[in-house]
């Protein structure tokens, strides 16, 4: 005797799932309960596949579910197929043989005399008054009778119908081996020779980044203060040449030296009174260490003019401090610090400057490897801070060297489908490109590119459809059958009593294989 069981399958069960299900279980007959929504829907070569597979292993399966489009599926892969809720299997209809017509017999029924005649009555006396309550109750009933089977045929004539087309229509293969060049200094696709000329764009992003590292080396240190004086000449109106090296006493006698040449501007006479002019000027001093660094402080003088007229008429004052000067140890940057830094600078400004091109790098655009080049464009080491910290500043540029593949894949499958029929469209497609070259400097490249493309009839499902609702079947498969391209069709009307295409979109299904 056959044994069977019931396999449960969840709505994320695949076909590998429900396969790997059936031929781990050692029932004969299997019922498989398959949930709404289930991913084996997505199409009918699922429930050919377990089909096929249940008879390898020698089982027999039946599909059992609420979903009306999986019933429909297994029906269609000649599975059978039943709703535990109703219990009931869909009609199919799988060739253009015109549909069988089916006529009611009349049921047999004794006159109402003879029925009248057969049941027992008694003498009794007859009171007219009674005969119309019993009328109207019939009425009454009938009218419900009526109203009950019209709500149902409105039911049933409203939601329940169902209509499915699968097609199968026409391949068309064909197979290609191109040769690309690729310009961003191209406009239009042209065909130069034997090979493809196609538009390409240069995509460039430019940042700069600086980081600080901490300085592990220690180096002494003999650093001169350095600062600004104001000079003042209220001495006369004749402007005033300052050599390079020239002396400035402080107050308390701490030596700078002029770091540059200068003219402070000539003073100006006013009401006979001298006005003095000034001028801004950087003075580093005489020796290193922090004692030459130094608070504001008025009354600066030049020691080269002493015991002349301009020693009292040329003077400075310093107005900010004077800082800067130190001797001793102080952290600085080993090579190895150094290098350390700028790769990791270089490594963030990568990442940055990808992130920026995502933006601007669009799915349309195919990007090769070797199509991308990081430039660093400048790189300087920045001095240690009072923390110890030494910096790095880099200023990079990110280029690619993109296309648009489906541009390409157009004039391919241009140039492939010339000899096809027309009113075609593409179903599927392979790309294998090769032999890349790329010259980021003039923006070209050029490569191989070879494969197939799958062409088949184009069919507008959503005009085809609109053209189905309210058919009935000899007028339905006339519409499918007539369509060009046509290589087979299975159509199904649910259930198993409609003859007409449902008229909401909702309700009926065209499926391509």
């Amino acid at each position: 005797m056959k044994s069977e069981k019931k396999i449960f399958l969840d709505q994320q069960d695949d076909l590998d799932a429900a396969v790997n299900r059936i031929s781990k279980t050692r029932a004969h007959i299997l019922i498989l309960n398959i949930p709404r929504g289930s991913v084996l829907g997505k199409s009918l070569d699922n429930f050919h596949i377990l089909k096929r597979e249940s008879v390898t292993a020698g089982k027999e399966i039946l599909v059992e579910s609420v979903d009306d489009y999986i019933l429909e599926l297994a029906s269609l892969a000649k599975i059978g197929a039943v709703n535990p809720v109703f219990k009931q299997q869909e009609r199919i209809i799988s060739d253009i043989l015109p549909k069988p017509k089916f006529k009611r017999k009349k049921q047999d029924t004794p006159p109402l005399e003879q029925v009248e005649e057969n049941v027992p009555t008694r003498k009794t006396e007859k009171k007219p008054h009674k005969k119309t309550p019993f009328r109207w109750r019939w009425i009454v009933i009938s009218l419900f009778v009526v109203l009950l089977g019209g709500g149902a045929f409105v039911l049933v004539n409203s939601i329940l119908p169902r209509a499915t087309v699968v097609m199968t229509l026409k391949k068309f293969p064909t197979s290609f081996d191109e040769q690309i060049e690729i310009s961003s200094q191209a406009v239009d696709t042209s065909f130069s020779g034997s090979s493809i000329r196609l538009p390409g764009e240069l995509l460039t992003a430019r940042r700069n980044l600086s980081m600080r590292f901490p300085a592990s080396g220690k180096e002494k240190i003999e650093r001169k203060t350095k600062g600004v004086l104001t000079v003042y000449n209220a001495y006369s109106s004749e402007p005033q040449v300052l050599i390079a090296t020239t002396r400035f006493l402080s107050p308390d006698d701490k030596l700078f030296r002029l770091d540059e040449r200068v003219v402070v501007p000539g003073a100006k006479i006013i009401d006979g009174k001298i006005v003095p002019s000034q001028i801004e000027v950087l003075v580093t001093a005489d020796k290193p260490g922090e004692k030459y660094n130094l608070e504001p402080q008025s009354g600066w003088r030049i020691p080269g003019f002493k015991g002349t007229p301009r020693y009292e008429g040329f003077y400075a004052d310093a107005l900010n401090p004077l800082t800067g000067g130190f001797i001793g140890e102080e952290p600085v940057p080993t090579e190895e610090d150094i290098e350390s830094a700028k790769d990791a600078v270089i490594t963030s400004l990568k990442s940055v400057l990808e992130s920026q091109m995502l933006v601007l790098l669009s799915n349309r655009f195919k990007l090769f490897d070797g199509a991308r080049e990081f430039e660093v464009l400048r790189e300087e080491v920045e001095p240690v801070d009072e923390g110890g910290n030494f910096g790095i500043f880099t200023e990079a540029e990110l280029r690619y060297l993109v296309f648009e593949e489906e541009t390409l894949k157009e004039t391919i499958a241009e140039k492939a489908g010339g000899s096809l029929p027309p009113d075609l469209r593409i179903r599927d497609s392979s790309f294998n490109y090769r032999q890349v070259e790329v010259d980021l400097a003039q923006g070209e490249m050029s490569f191989f590119v070879d494969g197939t493309i799958l062409f088949e009839p184009d069919i507008d499902v959503e005009n085809l459809k609109s053209q189905l609702f309210g058919q009935n079947e000899q007028e339905l498969r006339r519409i499918i059958l007539f369509l060009s391209g046509l290589e087979r069709a299975n159509i199904s009307l649910w259930p198993f009593w409609v003859n007409k295409v449902p008229t909401n979109s909702k309700r009926v299904k065209i499926m391509v294989e």
